[in-house]
Protein backbone atom coordinates (compact mmCIF):
# COMPACT_ATOMS: atom_id res chain seq x y z
CA UNK A 1 0.00 0.00 0.00
CA UNK A 2 2.86 2.37 0.65
CA UNK A 3 3.77 2.38 -3.05
CA UNK A 4 0.25 2.73 -4.47
CA UNK A 5 0.90 6.01 -6.30
CA UNK A 6 4.04 4.64 -7.93
CA UNK A 7 2.24 1.45 -8.87
CA UNK A 8 -0.66 3.48 -10.29
CA UNK A 9 1.72 5.40 -12.55
CA UNK A 10 3.67 2.34 -13.70
CA UNK A 11 0.73 -0.02 -14.17
CA UNK A 12 -1.74 2.29 -15.91
CA UNK A 13 -3.63 -0.53 -17.63
CA UNK A 14 -4.17 -2.37 -14.36
CA UNK A 15 -5.22 0.84 -12.62
CA UNK A 16 -7.81 1.56 -15.30
CA UNK A 17 -9.15 -2.00 -15.02
CA UNK A 18 -9.17 -1.88 -11.21
CA UNK A 19 -10.93 1.51 -11.04
CA UNK A 20 -13.62 0.51 -13.54
CA UNK A 21 -14.14 -2.90 -11.96
CA UNK A 22 -14.44 -1.52 -8.41
CA UNK A 23 -17.06 1.01 -9.54
CA UNK A 24 -18.91 -1.63 -11.56
CA UNK A 25 -19.06 -4.09 -8.66
CA UNK A 26 -20.34 -1.40 -6.29
CA UNK A 27 -23.02 -0.31 -8.75
CA UNK A 28 -24.07 -3.88 -9.59
CA UNK A 29 -23.96 -5.56 -6.18
CA UNK A 30 -24.26 -2.66 -3.76
CA UNK A 31 -22.11 -0.52 -1.53
CA UNK A 32 -19.45 -2.06 0.72
CA UNK A 33 -16.43 -0.82 2.66
CA UNK A 34 -14.23 -0.64 -0.44
CA UNK A 35 -16.76 1.33 -2.49
CA UNK A 36 -15.57 4.71 -1.18
CA UNK A 37 -11.95 4.39 -2.38
CA UNK A 38 -13.21 2.56 -5.49
CA UNK A 39 -15.26 5.57 -6.53
CA UNK A 40 -12.28 7.84 -5.78
CA UNK A 41 -10.07 5.80 -8.12
CA UNK A 42 -12.79 5.94 -10.77
CA UNK A 43 -12.98 9.72 -10.27
CA UNK A 44 -9.22 9.99 -10.92
CA UNK A 45 -9.70 8.06 -14.14
CA UNK A 46 -12.59 10.25 -15.29
CA UNK A 47 -10.66 13.45 -14.58
CA UNK A 48 -7.64 12.14 -16.48
CA UNK A 49 -9.93 11.51 -19.47
CA UNK A 50 -11.18 15.10 -19.38
CA UNK A 51 -14.53 14.33 -17.75
CA UNK A 52 -13.86 16.61 -14.80
CA UNK A 53 -17.49 17.24 -13.89
CA UNK A 54 -18.23 13.51 -13.67
CA UNK A 55 -14.98 12.92 -11.77
CA UNK A 56 -15.97 15.52 -9.18
CA UNK A 57 -19.37 13.87 -8.76
CA UNK A 58 -17.80 10.44 -8.18
CA UNK A 59 -15.30 11.94 -5.73
CA UNK A 60 -18.18 13.48 -3.78
CA UNK A 61 -20.00 10.13 -3.88
CA UNK A 62 -16.97 8.41 -2.36
CA UNK A 63 -16.87 11.00 0.42
CA UNK A 64 -20.58 10.58 1.11
CA UNK A 65 -20.27 6.79 1.32
CA UNK A 66 -17.32 7.08 3.69
CA UNK A 67 -19.20 9.49 5.97
CA UNK A 68 -22.53 7.63 5.88
CA UNK A 69 -21.05 4.26 6.82
CA UNK A 70 -18.36 5.67 9.17
CA UNK A 71 -15.51 4.03 7.25
CA UNK A 72 -12.75 5.39 9.47
CA UNK A 73 -10.05 3.16 7.98
CA UNK A 74 -10.53 4.79 4.56
CA UNK A 75 -10.52 8.44 5.69
CA UNK A 76 -6.82 9.12 4.88
CA UNK A 77 -7.01 7.61 1.40
CA UNK A 78 -10.45 8.93 0.42
CA UNK A 79 -9.80 12.45 1.76
CA UNK A 80 -6.34 12.49 0.18
CA UNK A 81 -7.65 11.55 -3.23
CA UNK A 82 -10.85 13.59 -3.15
CA UNK A 83 -9.46 16.82 -1.73
CA UNK A 84 -5.88 16.54 -2.97
CA UNK A 85 -6.39 15.29 -6.52
CA UNK A 86 -9.93 16.10 -7.62
CA UNK A 87 -11.98 18.64 -5.66
CA UNK A 88 -9.32 21.33 -5.94
CA UNK A 89 -10.58 21.67 -9.51
CA UNK A 90 -13.81 23.07 -8.05
CA UNK A 91 -12.76 24.54 -4.68
CA UNK A 92 -9.60 26.31 -3.47
CA UNK A 93 -7.00 24.23 -1.63
CA UNK A 94 -7.63 26.23 1.56
CA UNK A 95 -10.95 24.43 1.97
CA UNK A 96 -9.11 21.09 1.94
CA UNK A 97 -6.74 21.82 4.84
CA UNK A 98 -9.14 20.72 7.63
CA UNK A 99 -9.79 17.48 5.74
CA UNK A 100 -6.04 16.82 5.44
CA UNK A 101 -5.56 17.42 9.18
CA UNK A 102 -8.29 14.90 10.04
CA UNK A 103 -6.91 12.43 7.49
CA UNK A 104 -3.42 12.73 8.99
CA UNK A 105 -4.68 12.15 12.54
CA UNK A 106 -6.74 9.12 11.56
CA UNK A 107 -3.93 7.81 9.35
CA UNK A 108 -1.54 7.88 12.28
CA UNK A 109 -4.08 6.01 14.41
CA UNK A 110 -4.95 3.38 11.80
CA UNK A 111 -1.49 2.94 10.25
CA UNK A 112 -2.28 4.38 6.79
CA UNK A 113 0.74 6.63 6.29
CA UNK A 114 0.66 6.82 2.48
CA UNK A 115 -1.93 9.53 2.06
Amino acid sequence: LMCFNTWMQQQKDLFVFMACRMAQISITYGINAVSAPGFEYFAILLCSLGRTHDGIRYAQLGLQIMEKYHLRQWVPRVNGIAHGMILFLKHPYRKAIPHFVVAKQIGLQTGDYEM
